[in-house]
């Protein structure tokens, strides 16, 4: 390979667009890993609120119906569901917002990306304007 400065300006620029060529494909390629790391994080995120939001139901519906014939043996039967489903629907609210705020942190721009895509156009212009 001939020094830069002996080469004619035809084979520098065909050799600047192979790279930028072969740099973009590599971004591209990056990009799609980084999302996809993304999108499996969010999912298993996802599964597990509605691992939990299936067995809590569960486990509600259980606790409920005791804690209704329990309050029931003290008050009126219509008056303990009241006072146990006022609860749970508190309960439910608080955990549901956490998953949600779970969610919310997760970061869907590939920004590593777009971080070495702003270095590479940095060090190409740099490049370019020797």
């Amino acid at each position: 390979m001939k020094p830069a400065d002996e080469r004619p300006l035809g084979e520098l620029f065909s050799e600047l667009a192979d790279g930028t060529g072969k740099l973009v494909r590599h971004e591209v390629k990056l990009a799609k890993v980084e999302l996809a790391e993304k999108a499996a994080e969010a999912a298993r995120e996802a599964a597990m609120v509605g691992t939990g939001s299936a067995v809590l139901h569960i486990g509600i519906a259980a606790l409920a119906a005791a804690a209704i014939a329990g309050l029931a043996t003290a008050m009126a039967v219509w008056m303990a569901a009241l006072l146990v489903g006022a609860v749970l629907l508190a309960v439910g609210f608080g955990v549901a917002r956490t998953g949600v705020a779970g969610l919310k942190r997760i970061d869907p721009l590939p920004t590593e990306t777009i971080r070495t895509m702003k270095e590479n156009r940095t060090w190409a212009r740099r490049e370019l304007s020797r």
